[in-house]
């Protein structure tokens, strides 16, 4: 079994690629939400940066199912739940 949430496979998210190109990659993501007012859609995968650093990689997508752009950052409710 291979983790394929990492920052190389995270890489090869572009800019034009299709909604379910980007499902097949990565797999199904842990939350999506919808942003009517702007027509984009985000959606987020939670990993594990060694050695033990909670983090995003978020690919927000148009209204054609279309990757305008990607995140990475801390992942804010896993630190929310820290110490719970």
């Amino acid at each position: 079994l291979q983790q394929v949430l990492n920052p190389g496979n995270f890489a090869r998210v572009k800019p034009g690629m299709m909604m379910e190109e980007v499902r097949r990659m990565l797999g199904k993501p842990a939350k999506a939400i919808t942003y009517s007012l702007k027509n984009e859609t985000a959606w987020d995968w939670r990993y594990l940066e060694p050695p033990n650093t909670q983090l995003v990689f978020t690919v927000w997508f148009n209204s054609e199912y279309r990757v305008l752009r990607t995140t990475t950052g801390p992942d804010q409710d896993a630190m929310e739940h820290q110490g719970k």
